[in-house]
């Protein structure tokens, strides 16, 4: 078999010259060993349209679970580039998934992307099954302001029952730099997700999305979830807020909540943006007071990266320098 795979290898690398010996590649699809360099050759060769591209396609309803095959039967179908679009477009009608599912796959691999390619990715996000809407929605998230034809509909997926289109539609939206208050308001909800990667993925669609979302996210600060305390911190963290008084404001007025964690965010978030940062002064001040050791330590260590402008808690650190118990 290694002998096999080398040779179909080599009919592969010698591209158009080798066109004669499709038939043979075409009956080694039938061998799962060989299968995979057989598929790559046919890809690399790239002759003999009507002949070969059906044959991939119907690989595409089998399930396999070695990656390199997921990747080399769409990319050899890929290379057909125009030729295979008739091929794929009736492919994506099938009653199979799986097939479905490969069809995207393979326009991914397709460069540059076509309008009709881009289309295709929007039409696959009203698929019934969600791993096709999935990738349809990572497809479209990799073409970044591209997506923006879509963006009504990814902003409807936002709210999918698969965590994976969920996932994938605020990744699409953040590349966008969505400017829908609606789709704003469901990144935000969405941060008391439980799905760590899906979390991670909405913050950074907000922090991408920029101040727009600053108020929204001040406001879940607040938030008894923790999840979502901590994704609204994480977004508004990456992002300045020079030009969003109001959203400062609310950040100054949420230091004051009675949740520990809160306060030390916020202070943390006003700590590390210019030129706002000596507004945390007051409430850090106010937090060297509490408790708590470890709040008075984290508010004298932000204090202490503002430098001079920490000047007005001074005194205070004194006191806590002279006392034994600090």
């Amino acid at each position: 078999a290694t002998v096999r795979s080398a040779a179909a290898q080599c009919l592969g690398n010698a591209g158009k010259a080798a066109k004669d010996a499709i038939p043979v590649l075409l009956e080694a699809l039938k061998d799962e060993q060989v299968k995979d360099s057989a598929i790559d050759a046919l890809g690399k060769i790239g002759c003999q349209p009507k002949v070969v591209i059906p044959a991939l396609i119907e690989l595409l309803a089998e399930e396999r679970e070695e990656a390199y095959y997921h990747h080399s039967l769409p990319q050899a179908l890929a290379s057909f580039k125009k030729k295979a679009m008739p091929y794929l477009a009736e492919a994506s009608k099938s009653d199979n998934a799986t097939v479905r599912l490969g069809v995207v796959e393979t326009y991914g691999e397709m460069y540059p992307k076509s309008e009709e390619v881009i289309d295709a990715y929007v039409k696959a996000l009203d698929d019934p099954d969600g791993k096709v809407r999935a990738r349809a929605a990572s497809q479209l998230a990799d073409l970044h302001g591209k997506a923006k034809v879509a963006e009504a509909r990814l902003i409807e997926l936002l709210e999918d029952p698969v965590s994976g289109v969920r996932f994938n539609a605020a990744r699409a939206l953040g590349e966008i730099r969505t400017k829908d208050p609606k789709a704003i308001e469901i990144l935000v909800r969405s941060l008391d997700e439980e799905d760590w990667t899906h979390r991670t993925c909405i913050v950074s669609a907000l922090s991408t999305i920029g101040k727009l979302a600053t108020v929204p996210l001040t406001e879940a600060l607040k938030s008894e979830n923790h999840n979502k305390r901590d994704g609204a911190w994480r977004a508004l963290w990456s992002f300045q807020f020079s030009d969003s008084e109001k959203a400062m404001q609310g950040l100054i007025n949420t230091h004051e909540s009675d949740n520990e964690e809160v306060r030390m965010w916020v202070a943390a978030t006003l700590v590390g943006h210019e030129p706002k940062s000596s507004a945390a002064v007051p409430a850090l001040t106010t937090a060297l007071k509490h408790n708590e050791a470890r709040i008075r330590g984290k508010a004298a260590e932000l204090l202490g990266n503002l430098g001079d402008k920490a000047k007005a808690a001074v005194a205070r650190m004194i006191e806590l320098l002279a006392d034994e118990d600090a």
